[in-house]
């Protein structure tokens, strides 16, 4: 008898650990696409003021073909980079993601209710688990877009904090960060440096 509940303890345990796991990464990755939304939406619009900006500049300031160069190769950056964020859909992917993540964490609460009650049934725990294992299941076939790697990186290093020394966890952190907006910011930086160069060196 005694092996049987801690059977069921284990199985409870480690079902709360893969619910908790997937939803925690789920969110993580929301809010990287959301913050990679809001940046896209950001540097589209610097370099739609860089192409305004560069073609009211006086000819004596800067020569003519670095004029009409950066024009073209701004324009040309813009709309390729419109075209990519727009098939991507970071907005829609981040609310499902999103949602997939509140949906779980009402799997995560009913399993606290079973590991902490004290005095439960055995069958009616296995059935109960059972049916939480099986709404898992559905909600991850219901929501089919994946956490991404970098996201279930960075919540392991939360709940399995100990396995992770601090520049590992640091390390991790910085990639998420990185990955969620370093494009964008180069995006944003990198044209009018470029020009500023352009026109010292001319």
């Amino acid at each position: 008898m005694e092996k049987e509940e801690e059977k069921d303890i284990d199985f409870a345990q480690v079902l709360y650990k893969k619910v908790k796991t997937t939803m925690q990464a789920r969110y993580f990755s929301s809010a990287f696409y959301e913050i990679r939304g809001q940046y896209s939406i950001t540097s589209q619009g610097f370099l739609s003021a860089y192409i305004i900006i560069i073609n009211f500049m006086p000819t004596g300031i800067i020569e003519p073909h670095i004029i009409t160069f950066s024009t073209i190769a701004l324009s040309i950056l813009m709309l390729v980079l419109s075209q990519i964020e727009s098939h991507r859909g970071y907005k829609l992917l981040a609310s499902r993601l999103h949602n997939c993540g509140k949906e779980l964490r009402i799997l995560e609460t009913e399993l606290q209710k079973i590991i902490y009650k004290k005095e439960i049934d055995p069958q009616e725990k296995e059935t109960l688990l059972d049916d939480i294992l099986k709404n898992y299941n559905h909600i991850l076939t219901k929501y089919q877009e994946n956490h991404n790697a970098v996201s279930y990186q960075k919540v392991l290093t939360i709940i399995e904090r100990n396995k992770f020394n601090f520049v590992t966890r640091q390390l991790i952190s910085i990639k998420y960060l990185l990955m969620s907006r370093l494009m964008y910011f180069l995006l944003i930086f990198i044209p009018p440096i470029t020009i500023l160069i352009l026109f010292l060196t001319k």
